[in-house]
């Protein structure tokens, strides 16, 4: 240090001064910091953690999703809801109570839709084929097409069967068909319990259920209590030990095990096979053989091209004179 340059020596004496005094000016402000943090009252914002509020949420697709079906899945005022929905709200209350006429006051206290104010609700009622009221027309006949001015005293569910309304009903209906065949889609329609006691009714073996690859295509068929053979209750278990196993050993031995062993038992015993056997159809022989004609190919020469064959595009275009 005594043989360091003077000049030198003053910047090192200056820096460290200035380190110094930041230094110092650092514990002044935590001091304070300190002291102000011990006099304000803390505020616990909602949601935070350990005093730090979290981010927002980012505006995401999913986010948007979750917002939506929420907001869907909340309960809809019975006075703001669409027109749609109104209108199935009364059809399910009808369908549930099918066989009872229900009033306007008994269906305000199911669905709270008021049919005496919301004539928009009791006009698309009174067109609804499955809806009958008190004067209604008979089922089939064209609307009226009238607006009513007030609500019927009451109004209930038009089956497409009329009288189905319960599992005892519902039997009865099928019974009284005498062998034939009712489709399984009209009979669920009846009542909201139907397809239920459907399967109620094919598990005690009271009705048989004819499936389908489309559902509205099955059938359904009333079991004949008088036929004995109907009754397989009464059918001993060494009669049914027969439809299970082979009592011939000639004939079990020799059933095929795989589809080769069945085109040889086939081609042992003389059959031909329809498909390897068909007549192959070949041209006779020094017959001429048809030579295919290759598609004719135009020649276009770019030089000789013109116009001549669309006279319309020029036609008043060029000048007649050279003054006009």
């Amino acid at each position: 240090m005594a043989n360091m340059n003077p000049k030198l020596a003053g910047m090192l004496n200056q820096f460290s001064a200035g380190q110094a005094n930041a230094a110092d000016t650092l514990v002044d402000m935590e001091k304070q910091r300190t002291q102000a943090e011990a006099v304000k009252p803390k505020i616990r914002l909602k949601g935070s953690v350990n005093g730090f509020v979290p981010a927002p949420k980012q505006d995401t697709a999913a986010n948007r999703l979750r917002a939506s079906t929420a907001a869907s899945a909340a309960p809809l005022d019975p006075t703001t809801a669409p027109l749609g929905k109104r209108v199935k709200d009364v059809m399910d209350c009808l369908h549930a109570n099918n066989g009872t006429q229900l009033t306007p006051a008994e269906l305000l206290q199911k669905t709270g839709h008021n049919l005496a104010s919301d004539m928009e609700l009791l006009r698309e009622l009174h067109t609804r084929s499955r809806v009958t009221w008190e004067g209604a027309p008979p089922a089939g006949a064209p609307p009226s097409g009238a607006v009513p001015a007030a609500p019927a005293a009451w109004y209930a569910y038009r089956p497409e069967i009329e009288g189905v309304r319960d599992k005892v009903t519902l039997l009865n209906y099928v019974r009284d068909l005498h062998g034939r065949a009712a489709l399984a889609s009209t009979l669920r329609n009846t009542y909201l319990a139907a397809q239920q006691d459907l399967l109620a009714l094919r598990d005690e073996r009271k009705i048989f259920i004819i499936g389908h690859p489309e559902p509205d295509k099955e059938t359904v068929f009333a079991v004949d209590v008088t036929d004995e053979m109907t009754r397989m209750d009464r059918v001993g278990e060494d009669v049914r030990a027969l439809w299970f196993e082979v009592t011939q050993p000639h004939i079990k031995d020799c059933i095929p095990r795989s589809v080769q062993e069945l085109q040889a038992a086939v081609t042992k015993h003389g059959l031909r096979s329809a498909i390897a056997h068909q007549p192959v159809k070949r041209a006779a022989p020094g017959a001429a053989r048809e030579r295919q004609k290759k598609p004719r190919q135009q020649r276009f020469n770019i030089n000789k091209a013109t116009n001549a064959h669309l006279p319309f595009l020029f036609s008043g275009a060029a000048p007649k004179s050279l003054d006009s």
